[in-house]
């Protein structure tokens, strides 16, 4: 309740002026303004790569599974969707990578780390990643959604590599997902080429004064943060104890549980509905005996 202090009186009477919050975040992440796109969260900034840089027909490859706007966009603009697959450890099966890759693939994908099957890439993986890409001319996309849980952030990488694009969002570490706000990072010459897509301001008032009250209060997120670090570390003692399966709690926010059968999780998902407790289920093969858990 305290952000509602500070609010101008006007501030649903303006357009407002997008700058201070611009500043802000160049500042967090010291980068240069031309670096920088704000928009209505990574969801935008995923419409922005397919608007500007493909056409139909062309395909994406992206860690799969992972965030489905990826490939509900790619429906919608006439994109071939290609899976950068999960081995039976749970790590990402490079080869498959290998395979999807041709001369009509323009992006590549990762999420960094991902979810629902949690994974992270490191700093020697991202420019293996960002070179093989680079040799292609393939824009490569890391979607550091859940960055502030862990993983390595491939920000200082923008300088060396003109094909990488870095998107961020308030979304998940700052636990602000109904502003409904993000960003992308490259350099300045793709941000200048993506920001054809700009329309009259990038977010509205109140979502840009909310997360300039987060910025300001770092303690917002190392809460977040700590709390849901709290969370991960007790299911897992519990599950360990209950000896049941599980994967994950270490990068994100998010855990896979594993079942043995589909009828398991359907009953597991409705029981914890009926008590007003919401997760994850209906996942498609292989991961179909799964839920994940935030």
């Amino acid at each position: 309740t305290e952000i509602w202090s500070f609010l101008p009186p006007y501030i649903l009477h303006v357009t407002p002026d997008i700058e201070p919050l611009y500043q802000k975040i160049i500042l967090e992440h010291g980068i240069d303004r031309k670096q920088l796109y704000i928009a209505q969260g990574i969801t935008e900034c995923i419409r922005f790569l397919y608007e500007t840089l493909t056409k139909p027909g062309d395909n994406i490859v992206v860690l799969d599974p992972t965030y489905p706007m990826y490939s509900v966009y790619s429906e919608l603009f006439q994109l071939k969707y290609r899976g950068f697959k999960y081995g039976d450890d749970y790590k990402p099966d490079w080869q498959s990578l290998y395979e999807n890759v041709d001369e009509n693939t323009t992006i590549v994908v990762i999420a960094n780390p991902n979810l629902p099957i949690e994974s992270a890439f490191n700093k020697e993986e991202i420019i293996k990643l960002a070179k093989y890409c680079k040799e292609r001319e393939i824009i490569l996309a890391v979607d550091e959604a859940y960055h502030g849980f862990g993983a390595y952030s491939a920000i200082e990488l923008i300088n060396k590599y003109d094909n990488l694009v870095i998107l961020r969002t308030f979304s998940k570490a700052w636990g602000l997902a109904a502003i409904r706000l993000g960003y992308a990072i490259s350099q300045s010459q793709n941000i200048d080429y993506l920001s054809k897509t700009r329309s009259l301001v990038e977010t509205n008032a109140l979502s840009m004064e909310v997360a300039m009250y987060a910025l300001t209060h770092r303690n917002l997120i190392d809460d977040h943060i700590r709390e849901v670090r709290e969370g991960a570390e007790y299911l897992k003692k519990e599950f360990d104890k209950l000896n049941i399966k599980y994967h994950g709690g270490d990068y994100t926010n998010g855990m896979m549980i594993f079942l043995d059968k589909p009828e398991e999780v359907k009953s597991l998902y409705q029981f914890l509905q009926d008590n007003k407790i919401y997760i994850r289920g209906s996942f498609e093969k292989p991961y179909h005996c799964c839920v994940r858990v935030s």
